[in-house]
């Protein structure tokens, strides 16, 4: 008899998966946030591949407060779908700078420390031609497999289309990129970190207490 008649069908199941937040603001940009984010344009330094604004404090300034309350409340749709914490622990935007991508400029591969989950609101991109990479961090695996086909489990990058107005969330240590770029726009893109605000560890229950801290914010402009 041969195993295939016997074998009963497998099931991969999928164990501590790494989660993005993908969504979209759902309006326009007004013409005081674009005047206001093109204006610090005039403010920036080389970046390795692209340019970045000088201010990292961008968020705090007060034309672009409805994007700061958008920005923070999907900072907090991402806590509580992905950690539904017990208690009122909320993440809050720290530092949020312009990064300006022209044709044949790119963002190298990078991670956000002193932060616990990252994003990108993207001013101006196109689904068709841009995009933000995220690459796999090293296992330690010393072997090399040749895949069929690439999925989920065996892609050492993964590519994720974005265009105006997206908003994309992913935890700060994510190897993330932008790839050499062959369009004639400039790709304009608002990122920012974030750290929490609130009682962290056991907060209630036997473990009460145990790992506990505090954390409070300082408005750090």
């Amino acid at each position: 008899m041969k195993l295939r008649n016997t074998y009963m069908d497998s099931e991969i199941i999928s164990m501590f998966p790494t989660c993005l937040l993908l969504n979209h603001i759902g309006r326009d940009f007004t013409s005081d946030e674009l005047n206001c984010i093109f204006d610090y344009k005039y403010g920036v330094r080389a970046n390795t591949g692209n340019i970045t604004t000088n201010n990292v404090f961008v968020l705090e300034d007060e034309r672009l407060k409805d994007l700061k309350e958008i920005v923070d409340f999907a900072l907090n749709d991402y806590l509580q779908q992905i950690y539904q914490p017990i208690n009122d622990v909320k993440l809050r935007s720290t530092i949020s700078w312009l990064n300006f991508t022209d044709k044949s400029q790119y963002h190298h591969k990078h991670i956000h420390h002193n932060s616990i989950i990252s994003g990108c609101l993207y001013i101006n991109a196109h689904k068709d031609s841009d995009c933000i990479v995220f690459t796999k961090r090293a296992s330690g695996e010393n072997w090399q497999i040749q895949s069929n086909e690439y999925n989920a489990f065996n892609s050492n990058e993964f590519s994720v289309p974005v265009g105006t107005g997206d908003l994309v969330l992913f935890p700060s240590n994510l190897i993330h990129s932008v790839p050499k770029t062959d369009h004639e726009h400039t790709r304009v893109s608002l990122a920012f970190n974030s750290f929490f605000e609130g009682d962290l560890g056991f907060t209630s229950g036997a473990m009460k207490g145990i790992n506990f801290l505090r954390v409070q914010l300082p408005n750090q402009e």
